[in-house]
């Protein structure tokens, strides 16, 4: 019979249990550093800090694809809408336009 020494991980942000080969042993009393910490200061506001320290596999993909979201560089930038329409004003959907 194999046997072989696994790591159960609890996930932080949806309690899935998952087991994982251990790779190194951290050394005695150092907590291996958190999968994932990000903080976002906003202007008035105090700063809001988001720090996660263990994530499963399916959790890890998400935050990755939503970290790329937040990094992607935009190229074009959209008109500052102050107001937009007022219902009623031709153009509008379920508005009779004028002839």
């Amino acid at each position: 019979m194999a046997r072989r020494q696994v790591i159960e991980v609890q996930c932080s942000r949806c309690e899935r249990t998952e087991t994982r080969p251990i790779k190194e042993e951290p050394p005695v009393g150092v907590r291996p550093i958190a999968a994932f910490s990000a903080t976002l200061q906003t202007e008035g506001a105090p700063a809001r800090v988001v720090t996660i320290e263990d994530l499963c596999t399916v959790c890890t993909k998400t935050v990755q694809h939503h970290l790329d979201a937040i990094a992607k560089v935009i190229d074009g930038v959209s008109p500052n809408r102050v107001g937009g329409k007022k219902k009623g004003e031709p153009g509008q959907p379920g508005t009779p336009s004028s002839p």
